[in-house]
């Protein structure tokens, strides 16, 4: 969806790679509030004044929308018996390691 949207490929490989410093500050915001909310961490209710204040009460929501969505999927695959059919994310025709690079987000200033 973000390539359909004309997100940069080294954009979205950023994020799949959770490469904070290839983010642009506007994904790195997006980012951090979503990692923060599936970890359940209390720093979500810090990025989310921001997340508003930039982009409306809506973004949250459509954010939400699409954290919840990203859990559920690969439930429903694994429940439906495709659990390992994929194993990796071609981004513009490169390989893209999910979370290669994760490290946990600063706390909102």
């Amino acid at each position: 969806m973000a390539a359909d949207d004309g997100v940069a490929p080294d954009a979205i490989r950023a994020i799949i790679e959770a490469d904070e410093p290839r983010m642009d500050e506007e994904a790195k915001l997006r980012w951090r509030f979503a990692r923060a909310v599936l970890a359940r961490d209390p720093d979500a209710d810090g990025w989310r004044p921001a997340i508003e204040a930039r982009w409306g009460k809506a973004a949250v929501v459509r954010l939400a929308v699409g954290i919840a969505a990203v859990r559920m999927y690969p439930v429903v695959k694994c429940a439906m018996g495709y659990g390992e059919a994929c194993q990796r994310v071609r981004v513009a025709g490169v390989d893209v390691v999910p979370g290669s690079r994760a490290a946990s987000p600063p706390a909102p200033a």
